[in-house]
């Protein structure tokens, strides 16, 4: 995490949506296929394993994170997502049970911001590193720019898929089997 938050500048969501579009449009036609991390169809009520202490990443310093955003002990939001270190003298790692409890709590049901977001499971609250860094609470209660763009993204993604299964194609362009019903 840097210390330049307060002097960046900041940037409408909407301008970040507009350029995503048009990156967008320029990859498909060299046929790559451009993601949003929080704009995707998938179901999740978690984001991208920074709950639950499922993710299990280890720094050098034998530090284990659930985020990869968060990897030195000085970093604030290091009591949120650090839950185990690597006890040399022991030879195995030691558990903070305090900080994967406080992991569990990090779930879209438990996100007040989220509950009525046409987005909810498909973002599951937005990348959390994030949220504690813009607001200092991944659970706060109000919507943010990173929002906007997810469900402007969303919107996007599930057109496409509709007129991909109408056109008879895969997401990648790909033909597929379509069975008549």
């Amino acid at each position: 995490m840097t210390n330049l938050k307060d002097q960046i500048e900041h940037l409408d969501g909407q301008i970040f949506v507009d350029h995503f579009r048009e990156a967008r449009r320029v990859a498909a036609g060299f046929g790559i296929q451009l993601d949003y991390s929080a704009a995707s169809l998938k179901h999740r009520e978690t984001f991208l394993g920074a709950s639950d202490a499922s993710n299990f990443l280890v720094t050098s310093r034998g530090i284990v994170t659930s985020c990869n955003e968060v990897l030195q002990h000085s970093n604030p939001r290091a009591k949120l997502f650090q839950y185990e270190a690597w006890n040399q003298e022991d030879g195995k790692f030691v558990l903070d049970h305090e900080a994967i409890d406080r992991l569990g709590k990090l779930n879209v049901h438990d996100m007040p911001k989220c509950q009525g977001c046409i987005a909810k499971f498909n973002c599951a609250g937005d990348c959390y590193a994030k949220s504690v860094s813009s607001t200092g609470d991944p659970a706060s209660a109000g919507y943010t720019e990173r929002c906007h763009i997810t469900r402007e993204l969303l919107k996007d993604n599930l057109l496409l898929a509709l007129i991909f299964k109408m056109a008879g194609v895969n997401a990648s362009g790909s033909p597929q089997h379509v069975c008549p019903m």
